[in-house]
């Protein structure tokens, strides 16, 4: 799993995804290698990475579907009881999982680095997100929950408001609430209360270093900058070897299963003599001192 900035997101948490039990945290690097044996959960770790970063990745200023898809190639997680950690005994099932990262804002919003977390409950099958919380400091915070199709409830440390307006991600939901910040309430747009929440971005820009030669911040730049922003990523499922007595040459396409890769020796030995014969002794020499293997 590899990162282009390592400034945005330095640290991953689970917590009762699968075999992860209680909150469990990863640091993060530009590059992240998972080694472990099978079924202990790096390709939950790998899925579920996948799914934060797709919460945090969505186009700015647009309202995002609070639902995120656990099944793409190549992590499919199944549905919310295949990824929810199970608990037996008198202590019953457990019906919430939560993913979150440590996020670090840009140096100039002079604001330290703050967790978030997002859990997920079961709609129908598949897992959806209900609530998020943004941890800014000991004593400030942003909490927001999905109540109805048309409401939501958003938590400050000095209020609780129900806002007649759609459950957003992080993204979007702060755009709308520094833009009314801006632009202030106006009538008609059922926002009752939505000047207490906003002021939040108010006191967290007065954190900030440029607090004190900007009386007029521009609330829309700096609640997208709150948000850490995801670079692309490349996360490569763990190789499953599957060997086979016969293989189809004209398939060669690639896969997290690596069956491709047996054709793509072949057609090397045919056709790239001098690459195979490269390749060949790296592999055996890599063979011989991990003791894995002698020869090819």
């Amino acid at each position: 799993m590899a990162r282009r900035q390592t400034e945005s997101i330095t640290e991953f948490m689970v917590e009762d995804v699968r075999c992860f039990e209680g909150e469990q945290r990863a640091l993060l690097r530009p590059i992240t290698l998972l080694v472990g044996e099978n079924s202990t959960g790096k390709t939950s770790f790998l899925g579920c990475f996948r799914a934060v970063g797709e919460l945090l990745r969505g186009p700015r200023y647009l309202f995002d579907s609070p639902r995120i898809d656990f099944n793409q190639e190549p992590f499919l997680m199944g549905s919310f009881r295949d990824i929810v950690r199970s608990r037996r005994g008198r202590d019953g099932r457990i019906n919430e999982f939560r993913l979150g990262v440590v996020a670090n804002p840009p140096r100039r919003l002079g604001i330290a680095p703050y967790p978030i977390h997002f859990s997920f409950c079961e709609r129908g099958s598949e897992p959806s997100i209900v609530s998020y919380r943004m941890q800014f400091t000991e004593h400030l915070h942003l909490e927001v929950k999905h109540e109805s199709d048309s409401c939501t409830q958003v938590s400050t440390p000095s209020c609780t408001v129900a806002l007649d307006t759609p459950f957003d991600l992080p993204p979007a939901f702060l755009f709308r609430l520094s833009h009314y910040a801006r632009e202030k309430r106006r009538p008609g747009l059922g926002l009752e209360g939505v000047e207490a929440v906003s002021e939040l971005l108010s006191e967290l820009r007065r954190l900030g270093r440029a607090a004190a030669t900007d009386a007029s911040p521009d609330y829309l730049e700096f609640a997208d900058a709150l948000v850490p922003s995801v670079p692309d990523l490349t996360s490569i499922a763990p190789l499953r070897s599957k060997p086979k007595r016969t293989y189809d040459p004209v398939r060669e396409s690639a896969s997290p299963d690596g069956e491709h890769v047996p054709m793509l020796m072949m057609r090397l030995d045919r056709t790239e003599k001098g690459q195979w014969d490269s390749l060949h002794d790296h592999l055996v020499d890599f063979g011989e001192q991990s003791g894995l293997f002698s020869d090819i």
